[in-house]
């Protein structure tokens, strides 16, 4: 049963380890019943879901960061909300690994060499990281990253995706039906990767 709380109303985290569709489609679903309609665009909002879990399993627990983390496996999580009061939907995907700044140098180096300058700023990795639309294999099969992630939060006007990983933050936000983005770096580390949806009905 769904949380309640004033105008905000949530549904239950879920979590697994692996990639599982229906996990992003129960989601979907759970999140349709708050707002009673099915959830706008939702296609997009599922397949940026899969592409997070995607990215979680490929990159964020590689065998040398998983032997020293807690967790005995490469889990993620994932939960949203409705604030009926401002009409607005938040979906958000977190996860313990190693980070986009960390993984990125080791998915795509080459990339990565022509960002001199920015290896130490995570802010900038991540905004770097949002224009690989590849994974490190060159398979198209293996998902097309944080474009794709990104995607759902340009849904409408004054919509945004955070992507909140160690110490860098990365906004983008559809603002006069452009996107604008913005990136800045925390003093504490997030140990992560949360990324967040926020969509205006």
């Amino acid at each position: 049963m769904e949380r309640r709380c004033k105008t905000t109303r949530y549904v239950p985290f879920i979590t697994n380890s692996s990639v599982y569709g229906k996990d992003a489609m129960k989601l979907r679903q759970q999140l349709a019943r708050i707002i009673q309609q099915e959830v706008p665009d939702h296609v997009k909002l599922q397949n940026g879901l899969i592409e997070a879990m995607t990215n979680v399993a490929h990159h964020a627990y590689p065998p040398d960061f998983q032997e020293k983390s807690p967790l005995k496996e490469p889990s993620w999580w994932m939960t949203a909300s409705f604030d009926s009061k401002h009409d607005r939907l938040n979906v958000i995907f977190f996860d313990h690994g190693l980070g986009i700044p960390k993984s990125l140098p080791k998915t795509n180096a080459e990339y990565v060499k022509s960002l001199l300058g920015l290896i130490d700023n995570d802010g900038e990795m991540i905004r770097a990281a949002t224009q690989v639309g590849r994974t490190s294999t060159k398979n198209k099969f293996r998902g097309k990253g944080l474009p794709q992630i990104i995607e759902y939060g340009q849904f409408s006007e004054g919509s945004t995706v955070t992507i909140r990983s160690n110490r860098g933050v990365y906004i983008l936000t559809k603002k006069d039906g452009h996107q604008a983005d913005k990136v800045y770096n925390v003093e504490k580390s997030l140990q992560g990767t949360l990324i967040e949806w926020q969509i205006n009905l």
